[in-house]
């Protein structure tokens, strides 16, 4: 699969004249969520070979957008570098996934020497927190009222609220995998609801699951406990000049 995948991002990079940054993989498979037959998201990064110039005027995101392809059901979104780094200074958690997903399908040093560091750089508590409840309230909606509810969508909506309560405890970037938000120092207090997440994960291939009292209880109080301190937090702040530079100085990096 990886080769694959490498093959497809490097003829679509051909094919338009760009230069490939990374590409990941998100969702299922990367969050520890999921069967093999899941969908593979893969988004990548690229810029324009020989465009050195950065405007915050263009629509970048659209450009080379969407590719489908049929054998190992991937879906590749290709998004700008200029935008990236836009998304990166405004603190959007997806960046800093994308940046630390456990499947990298084209990675360099530039990644680890540069772009990982300026994600956390720009990492703010606030932003993610309230990022991360939205991404709650999102898939909550799916099954609210409803029982047995869609299991992805139940073990997305616990997964968003570990990371937002990662952030509040340890005020670090959270990580990718379920696994890991469940190994978080202060969940060794909740050992019920890791036990419980565990037992759904395990029966995730049924569609659906019952709803659990533990979690349920997990999610009121958390999700309470995480509003409240998302509030005390400043704002994001970034310097599109400070963008511009970022960008002409990766792009001189990567054009060596």
């Amino acid at each position: 699969m990886k080769k694959f995948v490498e093959s497809e991002l490097q003829t679509f990079a051909e094919r338009a004249g760009q230069k490939l940054v990374f590409a990941a993989q998100r969702g299922g498979t990367a969050f520890g969520l999921g069967g093999p037959d899941s969908q593979t998201t893969v988004p990548f990064i690229y810029f324009d070979t020989g465009d050195y110039e950065f405007s915050l005027t263009g629509n970048y995101s659209e450009k080379n957008q969407s590719f489908r392809g049929e054998a190992g059901r991937c879906l590749y979104l290709g998004k700008d570098l200029r935008h990236f780094l836009l998304q990166m200074a405004r603190s959007l958690p997806e960046v800093i996934e994308d940046l630390y997903s456990p499947i990298i399908f084209h990675q360099n040093d530039l990644i680890d020497r540069d772009l990982r560091p300026m994600a956390n750089g720009y990492f703010c508590p606030k932003t993610s927190i309230s990022h991360y409840l939205d991404r709650v309230s999102s898939f909550g909606n799916k099954w609210e009222g409803l029982s047995p509810v869609p299991a992805r969508d139940y073990l997305e909506s616990i997964r968003a609220l570990l990371a937002a309560k990662w952030i509040v405890d340890l005020m670090d970037v959270p990580p990718v995998s379920m696994d890991e938000l469940l190994e978080n120092e202060h969940m060794k207090t909740q050992a019920k609801v890791a036990v419980a997440v565990n037992e759904l994960r395990i029966f995730e291939s049924n569609g659906v699951v019952e709803r659990h009292p533990v979690i349920e209880d997990f999610f009121e109080r958390e999700t309470a406990h995480c509003s409240e301190h998302a509030r005390r937090f400043p704002k994001s702040n970034y310097s599109r000049n400070t963008i511009s530079v970022l960008y002409r100085t990766l792009v001189g990096k990567m054009m060596k």
